[in-house]
Order: C-alpha cells, then structure tokens, then sequence
C-alpha cells in the first residue's frame, strides 16, 4: 500500500470512527482493529491468540459475503451458537 492511500485511509477511519455515537461500536472496532494489527505485524503475531485468529477468519470472510441471503445464514448460526434467539 502507498503511503499517501495508508494516510488517506487512517483519515477515513478516523472520520468514520468519530460520527460513531456508540461506545460499544468503537470497542467492537478498536478490537478488530488489534487483531488485524497484530496479525499483520511480525514481531505481534505470535500474541495473537488462537481466538483471535479464528475471529480473524470470521471476519475475513462475512466480508467477502456480498449476499444478503448468506449473510441471513450465518447470523443464524452464529446466533445458535452461542444460544441465542434470532
């Protein structure tokens, strides 16, 4: 990535990050983005827990998902999962 596209994008998330009238939301993002920071750093990597990985993995591919149909089905798994209602 080119520097002036990293800067540009810090930028944006800062913007994003600031319109965000949820605590629980900027949580939610500060954690991602640690654990895509320490996934992407080589001397971070090695804490980033087994959790966090898979967590990782979650992520990389909910956003890969541009069905809203499948997105529906992994909600409700993931939901039965952890024995909630959907």
């Amino acid at each position: 990535m080119k520097k002036e596209n990293k800067k540009m994008i810090l930028e944006e998330i800062v913007k994003s990050a600031e319109k965000c009238k949820s605590s629980i939301y900027l949580e939610n993002i500060l954690k991602i983005a640690d654990i895509y920071r320490k996934a992407s750093d080589k001397r971070e990597y090695m804490s980033l827990t087994k959790l966090q990985n898979e967590q990782k993995k979650i992520i990389d591919a909910v956003l890969c998902i541009n069905n809203e149909k499948y997105l529906s089905y992994a909600h409700s798994l993931l939901m039965g999962l952890d024995g909630k209602k959907v």
